[in-house]
């Protein structure tokens, strides 16, 4: 008897820290428009009923810390940068982070904002992935 209670809470302890199969994932990467960078937006992953997002830092990278696992559907939004007034500068606001230079941000084709229209897709596995999104 002690031997199966033994087995039963090594079973559930099994379960309990790998989550009953659900896989989850860190996504990270860059996202390029005709190998340029992204300086500023927002990257959208969907997989099965779940979205992930991430916003895109000033050198184009991303990233998504607690994704499923599977195939996704993927969408980038670039909206142009507000100016920063010059005084604020270098302090990066709340977060710290240097903000976008308006300057150097370009527009990307409308199909990538959405889901259904972006033809961008990936497959995300356990752990670890790096999925560059490279825009044309």
């Amino acid at each position: 008897m002690m031997m199966k209670s033994a087995r039963i809470a090594m079973i559930c302890l099994f379960f309990a820290a790998t989550g009953c199969g659900a896989s989850q994932s860190k996504i990270t990467g860059k996202v390029t428009f005709k190998t340029k960078p992204l300086i500023c937006g927002s990257v959208q992953f969907v997989i099965g009923d779940s979205t992930f997002e991430s916003p895109i830092g000033t050198d184009g990278s991303y990233s998504i810390p607690n994704a499923k696992t599977g195939e996704a559907k993927i969408a980038v939004v670039s909206n142009k940068p507000v100016p920063v007034d010059p005084r604020a500068a270098g302090r990066g606001g709340a977060s710290g982070a240097t903000p976008p230079d308006p300057a150097q941000w370009f527009a990307i084709p409308d199909k990538y904002n959405d889901i259904a229209t972006s033809g961008k897709t990936a497959t995300v596995k356990g752990g670890p992935n790096t999925i560059n999104i490279d825009l044309d």
